[in-house]
């Protein structure tokens, strides 16, 4: 016997077969045979104790799943955007990451029966003709007529605003523990290890085009972490923030925002504030003294001052501490993944301040002019690319200037 089609229900025809089940003691195969749906969809009936609820609260024997699948879709649809959106932007975006975010979104939209398996992947991507490809080694195709025209957009935007008064803000991924995942080694000698360390920070950075650096936000995923107890962590000139998934969110940025403005009341200033785009940027804070504008969609990689070199010269001042750790460590940790372990959240925190300071106020200057905001024949330190690993070479680098 081929197994039956599974058809929508409204309330009405539930209830007749609790009710049926209940007066006739029928088993789950006779009620599937009785009213023609499977005997899955009998057993998930029977099992439901809120169908009499429903009908109390709304009354509507002819109401089915329509709300339901409006809600569906809504979730497709909103993840397909943020999809284009952060694919916009040259950002990676895996299975997981995608998984992820269309959980995220059930939540707010209230689909707790929701589950992001493998083969809700596979139809959305086949749905949305998204396929899975390997990264080239070149940057996105962006039209340079585009780049001009924003350029041009941009002198009267920042006309009458004072380079100081002129800020950029900008998240990046940070995997705090993460050791370079590349090693020298004698020639024919097999490299094992474990896996890499995936723990992460999202951090919020905001400079002006004079150098002027706001204190860091870090998302982490603890409110007190336990590293936090009996340290001077308030003393960190930086904003700690916090969610399960370590990410941005409209309420913590609506949260930064409204600080970032309290700030500039009280120094009188009036400043005009330049981010990407993001869905979760677009808040609804009334500010008084800052003005937000947002990068064109597919410009932000390329016009914005962060994105030219600032945060890569900020991690870069964070490996050195990390590889200065894996220094001191060597002789007394087993291996690479103790080492990992011996790294807190407390000492990440530290490492990232410590850095953030020791981002030189010219590389920003040179960035924002790079980014044209003024004249961009200038030379950054974006002399690498790597995002959550160091080449080789700058590898050597550190260790010498750590030795030394």
């Amino acid at each position: 016997m081929t197994a039956k089609q599974r058809k929508f229900l409204s309330v009405g025809e539930k209830i007749e077969i609790i009710h049926t089940a209940e007066k006739f003691k029928l088993s789950i195969r006779q009620l599937s045979e009785k009213f023609a749906v499977s005997k899955t969809q009998v057993a998930e009936i029977l099992k439901k104790n809120d169908i009499r609820r429903n009908l109390a609260e709304n009354g509507n024997l002819e109401r089915k799943k329509a709300f339901s699948r409006r809600k569906t879709a809504d979730l497709d649809k909103i993840t397909y955007e943020w999809f284009t959106k952060v694919q916009q932007e040259n950002i990676r975006i895996s299975g997981r990451i995608l998984k992820e975010k269309a959980l995220e979104v059930a939540t707010q939209l209230e689909i707790p029966s929701f589950k992001a398996s493998n083969g809700w992947l596979e139809k959305f991507c086949q749905r949305w003709k998204i396929t899975f490809k390997p990264i080239s080694g070149e940057a996105g195709q962006v039209e340079t007529e585009d780049v001009t025209q924003w350029k041009e957009k941009l002198k009267k935007l920042i006309a009458g605003y004072s380079e100081e008064d002129i800020f950029n803000a900008q998240e990046t991924g940070l995997f705090f523990r993460a050791l370079p995942e590349k090693t020298l080694s004698l020639k024919g000698e097999k490299c094992t290890d474990g896996k890499s360390s995936k723990e992460r920070f999202t951090i919020l950075f905001c400079t002006s085009m004079t150098g002027e650096k706001m204190n860091p936000v870090v998302i982490g995923q603890s409110k007190n972490p336990r590293y936090f107890k009996g340290s001077h962590f308030e003393k960190l000139p930086l904003e700690w923030y916090f969610n399960h998934k370590s990410w941005m969110t409209r309420a913590i940025m609506s949260d930064w925002l409204t600080t970032f403005d309290r700030k500039m009341q009280r120094a009188n200033r009036k400043v005009l504030l330049f981010l990407d785009n993001a869905i979760l940027h677009a808040t609804t804070v009334k500010l008084q003294n800052v003005k937000v504008v947002f990068f064109p969609a597919k410009l932000s990689s390329h016009c914005q001052p962060l994105n030219q070199g600032i945060i890569t010269n900020f991690k870069w001042f964070y490996r050195k501490f990390l590889v200065k750790r894996l220094l001191s460590s060597m002789g007394i940790s087993e291996d690479t993944q103790q080492v990992e372990k011996s790294i807190t959240v407390l000492n990440a925190l530290i490492w990232t301040s410590a850095a953030w300071k020791k981002v030189n106020p010219e590389t920003i200057k040179n960035c924002f002019r790079k980014a044209g905001f003024g004249s961009n024949n200038v030379k950054t330190d974006n002399e690498f690319s790597g995002e959550d690993d160091l080449p080789l070479a700058n590898l050597f680098e550190c260790i010498i200037n750590v030795i030394l």
